[in-house]
């Protein structure tokens, strides 16, 4: 094969510069020769035609032996990707794009194996295509859906292949959001060292960044750990902060959230009326904006807020309505939630076999997604039937937004 051509390569190598040169300097001798050795001006332009046919000679010359010679072939070989290998190359970034929109649609219908196969695809032509971002943000994606389906081997292995590609890249806002997925697969596995570590680092990046929405996205989560610990004053004020900027960024989903939480802590201290608000309010958030697993959140709270109170219609009313969410979502962890609260509606009802069936296909369903806090809670549920449901113990987990 030969090399490149010797116009292709005049910018690139010296050799081939010299030659280009010492072409140009034999011309302008042979044109001034033409001039001025004449007499007439008719002699004088025949002259310089003449002159023009040893310089295509020349030029002619030096590109066949540039190009085909062993100056072309030996010293350069081709230094980029073939036609061939380009048109293979040409338009995967936007498949990749194509693939990843389809893959969340898909997971928000709960078609993780279709998702998964989405993202392996977009995953590939990433690649093929060099986009490094491209290829951490669909590995992102891929950490959350292993996540929410249990596998926390690939989800974590998945994480940190996205954060590297990021710290390589020095893409903070990127890698403040893998840190944020990190910290919800340590939480969601009961580290919450692990956890507060990940989140409070995403959250410094967000903050150095300007990410606002980051920001606020990182201090839901610290909120959320802290109730999950029992901290309710630390919570409330993580909440507050971020109910803050997500009204100024207009994001009602993210103020529903915070909504839900605060709520849980206000059932958690026993004002039952606020925390009712709350829920109620959260709730017309996330049917306003169709966030179907969002409502359930808030019928889960409703229920245990009903059942406390003695209203077990209400209750049995709002946990299924809730499961039946979760099921269409495919969400075990929410339908797990669901189950625990029926297994103690029923348990309070006097039917303790049928409390146990709940109790037990709830503890089945956290086993499944390997959720160590979930499979305590319904665990204790069924030891101890003196066991009392807090919304404490009711714990929610983010995707990377």
């Amino acid at each position: 094969m030969s090399g490149p051509g010797f116009f292709d390569a005049l910018g690139g190598d010296s050799n081939a510069l010299l030659l280009a040169l010492g072409i140009l300097v034999a011309f302008v001798a042979f044109v001034l020769y033409g001039m001025h050795a004449g007499a007439s001006i008719i002699t004088m332009l025949r002259r310089s035609m003449l002159m023009l046919v040893p310089l295509v000679l020349l030029f002619g010359g030096g590109w066949l032996f540039y190009s085909y010679g062993s100056l072309g072939s030996s010293r350069r070989a081709p230094s980029g990707p073939t036609v061939e290998q380009i048109q293979k190359t040409w338009g995967e970034s936007d498949r990749g794009m194509r693939l990843a929109v389809r893959a969340d649609a898909q997971a928000r219908r709960g078609e993780y194996d279709t998702a998964r196969a989405s993202l392996d695809a977009a995953l590939t032509a990433f690649r093929r295509a060099r986009n490094p971002l491209g290829e951490a943000k669909v590995l992102g994606s891929l950490g959350d859906l292993e996540r929410n389906t249990g596998n926390h081997d690939k989800a974590r292995e998945a994480y940190q292949q996205a954060a590297d590609l990021y710290r390589n890249q020095g893409n903070r806002p990127g890698l403040a959001n893998i840190l944020r997925g990190m910290g919800e697969l340590s939480r969601q596995t009961g580290r919450h060292k692990d956890a507060e570590k990940a989140y409070t680092e995403a959250y410094q990046l967000y903050r150095a960044t300007e990410d606002r929405l980051g920001e606020a996205n990182a201090l839901l989560s610290l909120a959320e750990l802290a109730r999950n610990i029992g901290d309710h004053d630390q919570a409330r004020r993580a909440y507050l902060d971020a109910q803050r900027i997500y009204r100024q960024q207009n994001d009602r989903s993210g103020e529903a959230s915070v909504l839900v939480g605060l709520a849980d802590i206000d059932s958690e201290i026993g004002d039952i009326e606020k925390a009712r608000a709350g829920y109620e309010q959260a709730r017309s958030f996330y049917r306003d904006d169709k966030q179907t697993l969002g409502e359930a959140d808030t019928l889960i709270g409703l229920g245990d807020l009903n059942l406390r109170s003695g209203q077990t219609d209400a209750a049995r009313t709002s946990y299924e309505y809730a499961r039946g969410l979760y099921q269409r979502g495919r969400h075990a962890p929410g339908e797990a939630h669901a189950l625990v609260g029926l297994g103690h509606l029923e348990r309070k009802l006097g039917n303790n076999a049928k409390a146990l069936e709940y109790l037990n296909a709830a503890l089945a369903l956290f086993r499944a997604v390997h959720d160590i806090t979930g499979e305590t809670i319904a665990a204790q549920s069924i030891r101890s039937p003196t066991f009392v449901l807090t919304s404490r113990s009711r714990q929610r987990y983010f995707n990377l937004r």
